[in-house]
């Protein structure tokens, strides 16, 4: 799941850098669609990890890996 996740915020990350770099006028919307996706992808990251690290001896239940991947928007 992380790994996946990762892939979708280096996507993000390019583009912020890109429109950087390019030196247009963007829109402010195209900004804060941007960084907040890049804030939502960092949220998402760090209940991943939390949840993670809260399972001590157990594997992380089905229920919880459903969850997480319709939370990211993907399917299974």
């Amino acid at each position: 799941v992380k790994e996946a996740l990762s892939g979708m915020m280096a996507k993000h990350t390019v583009s912020v850098y890109d429109m950087i770099a390019d030196g247009k006028d963007h829109s402010l919307d195209k900004w804060d669609e941007k960084i907040l996706d890049h804030i939502n992808y960092l949220i998402l990251l760090r209940a991943i990890v939390v949840e993670e690290k809260s399972i001590v001896s157990r594997d992380i239940s089905e229920d919880s890996k459903t969850a997480i991947i319709t939370a990211l928007g993907k399917e299974k």
